[in-house]
C-alpha cells in the first residue's frame, strides 16, 4: 500500500490538483479536507492516456462540492491507467488530498504526481 498526502491551492479556474498514473484496479481510497474559506467544486476523471481531451468524468459519486472545513472520502477503482481529480474554488481555497493506494504486486507500484 502506498500513501501519499499534501495541501494544494485550489483556484478560480477549473484545473488538475493530482494524477494517479497506473492501473488502478484494485482501488484508491481518496480523502479530501478543504481548508479555505471558500466552497470547492471537484470531480474525478480518467483515461486511457494522458491527453488532455481523452478524460472523461468518472460518474455518479464523483463529483460534488466541499463547504468549508468539509471533509470527503472517495473510493475509486479503475482498469484505466490516468485518473486525476480537478477542482476550482471562487475566491480560492485550500485542499488537502490523502491519497492511499493498494497493490498485491509492489513492482507495479507507480506514481501519485501532485500537479
Amino acid at each position: 500500500m502506498i500513501t501519499r498526502s499534501f495541501v494544494k491551492d485550489v483556484v478560480a479556474l477549473e484545473g488538475p490538483i493530482f494524477l494517479v498514473v497506473g492501473m488502478n484496479s484494485f482501488g484508491m481510497a481518496i480523502f479530501l479536507h478543504n481548508q479555505g474559506n471558500n466552497q470547492v467544486t471537484y470531480r474525478y476523471q480518467d483515461s486511457n492516456e494522458n491527453v488532455e481531451g481523452s478524460y472523461t468524468d468518472i460518474g455518479t459519486g464523483f463529483f460534488g462540492t466541499i463547504d468549508p472545513n468539509g471533509v470527503v472520502l472517495t473510493k475509486i477503482t479503475s482498469t484505466k491507467p490516468y485518473v486525476r481529480l480537478k477542482a476550482y474554488a471562487a475566491g480560492g481555497s485550500k485542499l488537502f488530498c490523502g491519497i492511499s493506494q493498494y497493490y498485491l504486486n509492489v513492482s507495479n507500484i507507480q506514481p501519485i504526481i501532485n500537479i
